[in-house]
Parts: C-alpha cells; sequence; structure tokens
C-alpha cells in the first residue's frame, strides 16, 4: 500500500538552505548563553551561630540598711533612687551592662543592619543573710527600648554597620525590693545581681 503525502509548499534547495542557517545561528546562540558568566549571588549572612552576648558588669546594688521594708532603684543610667532604705554608701553600684556582638563572616565592608531580638528571663528572688530581695520595673538604654520586662522579648537594630563585627553596649537597671526577716535589729545587705539576657538574630539586611 502507497501511502502519499501533500506539502502545501514544495521543498526547495533555498528552504533547505535557510532552515540549515537558522538551526546554526540557534546552536550558536545556545553556546554563547552557556559560556556567558553569571553574575555571583550575594552572600547569605549567617544567622544564630554568629551572634554573642557578653555580660560585662553585673546590676550592683551595692550595700544596706533596712529597718523593715524598702527599696532601691538603680537605673539604666546609672540614677540611684532609695526607698525607705539607709544608704551605705555608693562605691561600685551600677546597672548591669551586655554588648551584643554579631560576626558577619567578611571583611567586605558592605553596611548591613541586623536585627536582634533580646529577651530576660525570669529572676527569682535573692536572700543575703536576713534581708530577701525581689526585681522589678526594669529600664534599659537599648537603642529601640526604655523597659524590657521579663518573658517579653524587645528588639533593637544595629544599623549601618561596615566592620566585620557589628556590636551594641546597653545597660540594664532595675528596682530591688527588698524585706528583712524579723528581729529588732536593723539588717544590712549587700546585692549584686546577674539579669539572665539571651539574644537572637530575626534578620540581617543590606
Amino acid at each position: 500500500m502507497t501511502q502519499r503525502f501533500h506539502f502545501p509548499h514544495p521543498i526547495t534547495r533555498r528552504s533547505m538552505r535557510l532552515a540549515g542557517a537558522v538551526v546554526l545561528l540557534a546552536a550558536l546562540g545556545a553556546g554563547a548563553n552557556a559560556n556567558t558568566p553569571k553574575p555571583s549571588p550575594l552572600p547569605a549572612w549567617p544567622l544564630a551561630t554568629s551572634l554573642n552576648v557578653r555580660a560585662e558588669q553585673q546590676l550592683r546594688f551595692g550595700t544596706m540598711v533596712v529597718i523593715d521594708s524598702g527599696a532601691r532603684t538603680v537605673g539604666a543610667s546609672g540614677e540611684v533612687t532609695n526607698d525607705n532604705v539607709l544608704p551605705m554608701g555608693y562605691a561600685g553600684v551600677g546597672p548591669a551592662q551586655f554588648t551584643i556582638s554579631y560576626d558577619r563572616g567578611t571583611e567586605d565592608g558592605r553596611p548591613i543592619n541586623v536585627v536582634v531580638q533580646i529577651a530576660l528571663a525570669n529572676i527569682p528572688p535573692v536572700t543575703q543573710g536576713a534581708i530577701t530581695g525581689g526585681l522589678g520595673n526594669f529600664d534599659t538604654d537599648l537603642p529601640g527600648a526604655a523597659h524590657i520586662e521579663p518573658g517579653r522579648p524587645i528588639t533593637t537594630t544595629i544599623t549601618g554597620c561596615v566592620s566585620r563585627v557589628c556590636s551594641v553596649t546597653f545597660h540594664v537597671g532595675a528596682r530591688l525590693s527588698i524585706t528583712r526577716a524579723g528581729g529588732d535589729t536593723p539588717n544590712g545587705g549587700a546585692f549584686s545581681i546577674s539579669p539572665p539576657i539571651t539574644a537572637t538574630v530575626l534578620a540581617v539586611t543590606g
């Protein structure tokens, strides 16, 4: 049985030459695309593994005497306020100090912004001799936040950093409410506390 095929236009040598030229150009184009260098993607900045939190100073309330109950507030700015306590000097009194550092892993000098979430854990009451104290009313001089509370993270941003290690140093203050265990003699005590601070990188842009 003979099968017949009908071509609407006759195939000529000229059309075959044109088709060959198209195939050759397509091949050359594919080769050029394959050999064209592609731009290198920007590096992905590392996150949590490059973050460090360093506690540099404790929250130092110093020595005081309390007759029944009272409080001392040491602010993030270093300001000290006494409420129904007898101060025994102010040597060494001051807020806690922390430095958070992020290592980008390269010296390329490109400005970046590092968004960091900072959290303060709960601090149980502390006892010094016959005096028991509890912390509250935390404040901070961290950029973008005036107050910090246990269990409620805050966010800050290190902006425009061009060095390999981007860092921010901040202070944490608090109010120490103290009570005396009993007896007729006023009791004194010295309190220095390390607030438990943790930090997490949320984003790095730039």
